[in-house]
């Protein structure tokens, strides 16, 4: 694994890195130098970026694909006697979380993501990676929920059909009391349009995110 200067690190982010994309998200380059390897019974060092697929696969699966994979439970790293190539400083991972490097941290409570990131840079929800990924499995599964609707005349039944589809799906994904675990839209707001120029329904989905805490703070007022 290399090592990079710090300074020179967090340099080459802010002025050479000007991608914003909410479909890419970056993370440190803390190697683990001691994986071990079952199929040679080796030790060989492997990328972050390695273990947050991991991670990312295994929340999903367990839990769901809605759940931000970071913190001391789900972000924990998924193997022992993990040596990272380097640790950084408290104050060397908050310019990290200020880029919105996904890094991980070392403490006696363990070793664990701390961030899940995208590389949007716009303060939004759509900076969140378990956002990012509920809007994709959304984009997957509605153009099939709908596919048997094309080639049909646009009246207003069928129009009311495509739309009475879209919100019963969407409801997977609503938060209530009894859908706390895939629930993460507070609001979801379904509009259809049809242009007749383009021989094209429209159905806009408007949709509102759950917020995430990230940060606890307790202040002690003494009065």
């Amino acid at each position: 694994p290399a090592t990079t200067k710090w300074d020179d690190d967090i340099d080459f982010r802010e002025n050479d890195f000007y991608d914003s994309n909410m479909h890419t998200a970056l993370y440190s380059g803390q190697w683990n130098n001691n994986h071990y390897d079952e199929t040679t019974n080796n030790r060989i060092s492997l990328p972050v970026t390695y273990y947050a697929l991991y991670k990312h696969l295994q929340i999903d699966n367990t839990i769901s694909i809605t759940e931000p994979v970071a913190n001391i439970v789900k972000g924990q790293m998924p193997v022992s006697g993990y040596k990272p190539s380097y640790k950084p400083t408290s104050e060397q991972i908050e310019k990290l979380r200020q880029k919105q490097i996904n890094t991980i941290i070392s403490e006696p409570d363990g070793l664990y993501f701390i961030d899940q990131f995208t590389s949007y840079k716009r303060n939004s929800k759509l900076s969140r990676i378990n956002n990012i990924k509920t809007l994709h499995r959304i984009r997957k599964d509605l153009p099939k929920l709908l596919k048997d609707l094309l080639q049909l005349k646009a009246i207003v039944t069928i129009q009311t059909e495509a739309v009475s589809r879209v919100e019963n799906y969407m409801q997977r994904w609503t938060v209530r009391e009894d859908n706390l675990v895939d629930g993460i839209f507070e609001t979801v707001e379904v509009s259809p349009k049809f242009d007749s120029a383009s021989n094209t329904l429209y159905i806009y989905l408007m949709v509102t995110f759950v917020g995430i805490i990230e940060k606890i703070n307790i202040p002690i007022i003494v009065k």
